[in-house]
């Protein structure tokens, strides 16, 4: 039986209905179909340039910044720096932790998340480099990947204990409300924008003016 870290409860991208299919293709009740392409659901709609370039770079450079490939801790530093060590403590408790990591890339913080012994990680991003973060890090019962958009996420509200985000958020939308109505009542979101950080529990606010100048 799967421990309560590794269920979620999946929506449709284009109404938000939940899944009633889990097989591929996956199925909504209001008819929508989503392709499960090895093994990664594609809840994306059309073909998007820009992200087909990105997933590009990252699978012909899928190594260059992990920490295990480079040799140096910069991703951990930095991820650690993010969560703080309130959240970094949680993060590597006993209990089962469910981690939303909105745009994975490649990898480079989804190595850091799945150190923590009991963190569900569930990877998103838009691009193909969800097929390098699988090369890298292969899906299992503690990891799930999913191509999907972070305004279109296919996931339920209130299910996450984490949502960190490293890419970038064009609008106070996407920072103060959206991601943040993925976690639960006591949940956290972390935010690395280039180099400036700020996490805050519950509501993402911008700590200074400065946050919201770099995103």
């Amino acid at each position: 039986m799967k421990n309560r870290g590794s269920l979620i409860e999946l929506i449709c991208a284009t109404c938000g209905a939940p899944m009633t299919a889990a097989e591929n293709p996956l199925e909504c009740r209001e008819g929508h179909t989503w392709k499960i392409v090895d093994s990664i659901p594609r809840l994306v709609e059309g073909e998007n340039h820009s992200s087909a370039a990105f997933g590009l770079q990252w699978r012909t450079f899928r190594k260059t910044q992990l920490d295990s490939y480079t040799g140096v801790p910069l991703s951990y530093e930095r991820g650690r720096c993010c969560l703080g060590e309130s959240v970094y403590k949680s993060l590597h408790g006993s209990d089962p932790y469910r981690v939303l990591e909105a745009g994975c890339g490649a990898g480079r913080f989804t190595e850091i998340l799945l150190k923590a012994p009991h963190a569900h990680v569930f990877s998103v991003d838009s691009s193909d480099a969800v097929d390098a973060n699988q090369l890298n890090f292969p899906q299992n019962d503690r990891h799930r990947i999913f191509q999907a958009d972070v305004v279109k996420l296919p996931f339920s509200p209130y299910q996450f204990d984490l949502v960190f985000c490293s890419a970038r958020l064009n609008t106070p939308l996407l920072r103060r409300r959206l991601l943040p109505s993925y976690t639960s009542k006591s949940g956290r979101v972390a935010r690395w924008c280039l180099t400036t950080i700020t996490w805050a529990s519950g509501v993402l606010r911008d700590s200074a003016r400065r946050f919201s100048d770099c995103s």
